[in-house]
């Protein structure tokens, strides 16, 4: 007699047949969702110090937990993640906080997210954005110029949502593959991150962000 195996299709139905993508995919109302962040840079557009911007192409990681997307995969054929639209799922409101202009505050290409059997989501955009760069104490000199870019949940404070760094070395990380190094003036020389909290005049409660420190690196000029 044939036996039905669940597939794809099964294991879909089952986690979506009652699930909410507008709310935080808790249990507890007071449960806290910690969000893994990295940017991996792919290549430098464009280099102004005297506007102080960078425009930059990247990858946007994003990594989370929710809490209703899970199985066992010996209940489907030992299936161990699922690809879907990411626009199927809750996901965290990273946005960059120094975008310039707004246009460049979140990222516009839904690629699919990677859902894994324990509830980790796993969402790997490309995002292209144009950046502020706050001025820091010497910020520009003759060869270089630093560029602190600032990332985090647009709208969930530390109660609901908490915003980390995936790496602090990041030209260590997902940048040893993903960065080339073709902008004829500019070079990256180091790229930090580190999580912050911080109290905005608006709101009662703290915010957690990520920054990343960008120190670019004149080329040697190749003088004919």
């Amino acid at each position: 007699m044939f036996k039905h195996e669940n597939t794809e299709t099964d294991l879909r139905r089952a986690l979506f047949i009652n699930y909410d993508k507008l709310v935080r995919p808790v249990r507890h109302v007071n449960d806290v969702i910690p969000v893994h962040v990295a940017l991996s840079p792919l290549r430098i557009k464009d280099v102004d110090v005297k506007d102080k911007t960078v425009k930059l192409d990247t990858w946007l990681y994003v990594r989370w937990e929710d809490a209703y997307l899970r199985w066992d995969p010996s209940e489907y054929g030992g299936l161990d993640q699922l690809s879907i639209p990411a626009d199927e799922v809750w996901r965290p409101d990273i946005a960059l906080y120094t975008a310039s202009p707004d246009t460049s505050l979140f990222p516009t290409v839904l690629t699919n997210v990677v859902i894994f059997p324990n509830g980790t989501v796993l969402w790997v955009p490309p995002f292209t954005f144009k950046s502020r760069c706050p001025p820091v104490e010497n910020q520009v000199t003759e060869n270089t110029f630093q560029c602190i870019i600032e990332m985090g949940s647009w709208t969930y404070d530390v109660r609901r949502v908490t915003v980390q760094e995936r790496e602090q070395d990041v030209l260590q990380g997902m940048a040893r593959e993903t960065f080339k190094d073709t902008d004829e003036k500019w070079t990256i020389e180091t790229m930090v991150a580190h999580s912050e909290q911080k109290l905005y005049s608006c709101c009662p409660e703290r915010y957690s962000h990520v920054k990343f420190d960008l120190l670019l690196r004149k080329k040697p000029r190749n003088d004919d």
